[in-house]
């Protein structure tokens, strides 16, 4: 077993393998689903945003590390990791979890503290950058996936975004999922319990996803 407060799993067979079955079980979920899914990207020019030459500011750094998305559906982060390899921001709970707690240590992911005092919010906007500090200088570590809304919404738009990705001002990829929602079913979990939403879900096979990739900033 390999001590995890010491520092991630080292780039090797060991880590590659488990890589490998986490996105395995990805395509078997979509799958079971009944969700096809492709990936587009799109180049984006944030200039209006971030101001003329702003690639040119941007400071070099050995991976992004940040993954940012809206979040629709239950099965969202298997959609994505089809493509990207990713940790997740996890409640706290889950760190001493049977199973959970390593599972989310294998993929490099975080435990964040949760609840609405300032000082646990603080302790998870620090969380959060310490990670992103690791990731950026080192490479050691899996890129975060953070969903800025910071829950659920019907596809249809975006919500206003919590601080936590943008905490540290470090750098994100902006990826966007965008479902069918025109179909008999729809994969949001926005008014609907999960355990109904996924019988539903599991009962009808038409259902698609296109996964569009930006350039990160």
């Amino acid at each position: 077993g390999h001590d995890f407060s010491k520092g991630p799993l080292k780039e090797g067979c060991r880590k590659s393998t488990i890589a490998f079955l986490f996105k395995m079980n990805a395509y078997l979920w979509m799958f079971v689903c009944g969700v096809s899914t492709k990936l587009e990207y799109r180049d984006y020019d944030y200039s209006a945003y971030l101001g003329k030459g702003y690639k040119d500011t941007m400071v070099p750094i050995k991976k992004v590390s940040t993954i940012i998305s809206n979040h629709v559906s239950w099965i969202d982060t298997q959609c994505l990791y089809k493509y990207f390899k990713l940790a997740f921001s996890l409640d706290m709970g889950f760190k001493k979890a049977p199973l959970m707690g390593n599972l989310g240590n294998v993929v490099d992911s975080i435990y964040l503290p949760r609840g609405g005092t300032d000082e646990k919010r603080m302790a998870a906007l620090n969380a959060i950058k310490d990670r992103q500090d690791l990731i950026e200088s080192t490479g050691e570590y899996t890129t975060l996936l953070v969903f800025p809304e910071g829950g659920t919404t019907n596809g249809s738009g975006l919500i206003k975004f919590k601080k936590g990705a943008f905490y540290a001002e470090k750098t994100v990829k902006p990826v966007m999922m965008k479902y069918n929602l025109q179909g008999s079913v729809s994969v949001a979990y926005d008014t609907i319990e999960i355990l109904p939403l996924a019988i539903l879900q599991l009962s009808w096979s038409c259902m698609s996803c296109t996964v569009i990739e930006l350039p990160e900033f």
